[in-house]
């Protein structure tokens, strides 16, 4: 486990301690007797009993007595010992990162565990892009409603921004109603978030529109969201919209001359043919037998998106393509790369 320790300027009894990202405060006294063990930090990092609410300062107060704190000894300390001003830290630029699928509530752990750890070091300025089925519009029912407006109160919270990639998992009958902004140089669909009575305004969640091209902290991002459902489900899979009709097609292809078939990223929920093929070959050691996987044959075979991918990529020149829909976490090739439950990736 790598722990930096620093010192503060202003506060001579105190070393503030990085451990994953998280910053501890702590009384210098108190860790002079101790002696270096790793298992409990790891330990005490899994269980996290400390204040959320108190990322950089006093969080430790919790636990300061207690025996797990024996592995913040000073050993080497007085190599990497720094000096740094009192206040929050942050990360010196801001960040794009990506992360697979979250359906709506069910697979946040990833985005909660990533909270714990880098929340206090990001701010408004940093954006994290959720590569489709994100979940957070799915309500037709008042229930249905009042269950993705909790999700989305929750995420326009973060310490972040949110961007979102539309995948298969979405209602797209209300995500094509929603009002349209021009940011980053391209359009997105505006998704504003309220209060619980309505009585406040909160900000707003961007989702990403099929064939635009966004320039973010100098890097451009090429969007085209959507995949085939397999086994379309009426109550919220809307197998008309899911994929790109030949107007968004058209536009991707426009915005793609435009910038001479060369972007930096490009930001997609599925992938590529032939990458989906490949990523075939990665389901054996998780059990599933391929020859009798008919659902995940249909992510490539029946969805019109991989064809469309497979004449982008090879007629555009990229850094990095990122995707999900595939609940998989794997890099195929140098370029290609599938997120599903791994803890978000900072881009740049």
């Amino acid at each position: 486990m790598k722990m930096e320790y620093y010192e503060h300027t202003s506060q001579k009894k105190k070393i503030l301690i990085k451990v994953k990202g998280a910053f501890y405060l702590v009384d210098k006294d108190s860790t002079s007797e101790f002696k270096l063990d790793k298992s409990n930090g790891e330990d005490l990092l899994k269980k996290r009993t400390f204040d959320k609410s108190n990322l950089v300062y006093n969080k430790i107060n919790d636990i300061r007595n207690s025996q797990r704190f024996k592995w913040l000894f000073e050993e080497e300390k007085e190599d990497i010992l720094k000096r740094i001003e009192c206040g929050p830290i942050k990360h010196s630029t801001p960040g794009v990162y990506v992360c697979g699928d979250t359906h709506n509530n069910i697979d946040l752990k990833k985005i909660n565990d990533w909270d714990s750890e880098e929340g206090g070091l990001l701010t408004k300025d940093d954006i994290l892009i959720v590569l489709g089925d994100w979940g957070g519009i799915l309500g037709k029912t008042l229930k249905g409603v009042r269950k993705d407006e909790k999700i989305q109160r929750k995420w326009i919270r973060k310490p972040y921004t949110l961007i979102v990639q539309l995948g298969n998992h979405e209602n797209y009958d209300k995500i094509k109603k929603l009002p349209k902004i021009e940011k980053y140089g391209g359009l997105f669909y505006e998704k504003k978030i309220y209060t619980y009575d309505r009585s406040k305004y909160l900000g707003s969640i961007l989702l990403m529109m099929r064939g635009e091209i966004y320039t973010i902290y100098g890097k451009t991002f090429f969007s085209m969201g959507g995949a085939r459902s397999y086994s379309p489900n009426v109550d919220f899979y809307w197998e008309d919209l899911e994929v790109a009709n030949s107007i968004e097609i058209a536009q991707a292809y426009k915005n793609l001359e435009r910038f001479n078939f060369k972007v930096d990223y490009v930001i997609t929920h599925t992938c590529p043919l032939y990458v989906g093929k490949e990523l075939m070959t990665y389901f054996k050691p998780f059990g599933r037998c391929i020859s009798t996987t008919t659902r995940y044959n249909a992510k490539i075979n029946f969805d019109p998106m991989t064809e469309l991918f497979e004449d982008i990529a090879k007629k555009t020149t990229f850094k990095a393509w990122h995707f999900g829909h595939w609940h998989l976490d794997q890099k195929i090739g140098e370029k290609y790369q599938c997120h599903y439950n791994g803890r978000p990736l900072r881009l740049l």
